[in-house]
């Protein structure tokens, strides 16, 4: 796969960032599609362009737009890079709501024991999560977060606890996790970020 392919962006317009995705990259041409027109953008101006890579982290470009073409469901733009302006590697901050429930083991003492977790977030870091146990900051369980067909193996370590009416909510960070593990999270928030940025220009 190339460079930024599928990937999603943002891209800086004179009323205002619109969101989209990455088409193809080569040859230093962004071809993108934006999901809303593109009204007052035209060739050869010069634009800003954010792209929310899975593996390379939020990119960000100045480039001269080379072509513009109005869509149903939006536009399609290409920009020629004419500058990388930074490569911000902000994958631990990056962080989406997801709630899911699962069954989590805690280690330690003489025998592993099970419990039952309510994931609030995640992010490519650690996750936000419930259970009716009390824990203390330390303790480590691990679970299988389901990502689609698929459970992620997670390792956390708690690290703070907040009480809320609801219950008690448990911050925790990863244990020793593998590339992959890290990629299958950020690749979820980058999903997740998308789809409700989606919902809420849909009800705007």
């Amino acid at each position: 796969m190339r460079v930024h392919e599928l990937a999603g962006c943002r891209v800086a317009t004179p009323s205002g960032d619109v969101g989209g995705y990455v088409t193809e990259s080569a040859d230093g041409v962004l071809r993108m599609r934006a999901d809303a027109a593109l009204p007052g953008l035209h060739p050869g101006e010069s634009i800003g362009v954010t792209v929310l890579d899975p593996v390379r982290g939020v990119c960000s470009y100045a480039g001269l737009v080379a072509a513009v073409e109005a869509r149903e469901d939006g536009a399609a733009v290409d920009v020629v890079v004419v500058e990388d302006l930074a490569r911000h590697q902000r994958r631990a901050a990056a962080r989406a709501a997801y709630r899911c429930s699962c069954v989590a083991t805690l280690e330690g003492g003489a025998s592993p024991a099970s419990l039952r977790v309510t994931v609030l977030d995640v992010s490519a870091t650690g996750a936000r999560f419930m259970t009716p146990e009390e824990l203390h900051e330390g303790a480590t369980l691990r679970l299988g977060l389901p990502v689609g067909e698929e459970l992620v193996d997670l390792r956390l370590r708690v690290v703070r606890h907040e009480v809320s009416s609801t219950g008690t909510r448990y911050g925790a960070t990863l244990v020793d996790p593998s590339e992959r593990t890290r990629d299958a999270l950020y690749r979820l928030v980058l999903r997740l970020q998308r789809e409700q940025a989606r919902q809420a220009a849909e009800h705007r």
